[in-house]
């Protein structure tokens, strides 16, 4: 009898410790997935917010001047201005967000901080000061 009891005790944590170790999984797949959309999520951000000022430039009489604080922390980035379209890649993901002129130059190698957004000769200029 007693010899009874522990082997159904056995079953029963083993099968305890089953639906643990598939929640967890399910749960990390999960976890994964939320970070992923987070980041396509702050990289369309940040491509809206510089195609935003770069097209409120584009807006203004020469010499005009918009500045903006562009704080992100997505790693390995590339951004780049292809005929009307401002482009942001990553390793997982592309992004583009709209642009109202092509004639975009950039002066900057890090986005993050207080960036410039000028138009100058009908050239919008991106840079630091």
């Amino acid at each position: 009898m007693r010899g009874q009891l522990t082997f159904e005790f056995i079953i029963t944590i083993v099968f305890i410790l089953i639906i643990f170790v598939v929640g967890l999984a399910v749960f990390e797949s999960r976890q994964n997935q939320n970070f992923s959309y987070f980041e396509n999520w702050a990289g369309q951000n940040i491509a809206n917010k510089i195609a935003r000022n770069i097209n409120s430039a584009a807006l203004m009489d020469n010499n005009g001047v918009i500045s903006d604080n562009v704080v992100f922390d997505l790693r390995k980035i590339s951004i780049s201005v292809s005929g009307n379209s401002l482009a942001l890649y990553k390793e997982n993901y592309f992004i583009d967000a709209p642009l109202s002129t092509s004639m975009v130059v950039f002066n900057i190698t890090d986005l993050n901080g207080l960036i410039f957004f000028r138009k100058i000769n009908g050239f919008v200029v991106v840079g630091y000061s």
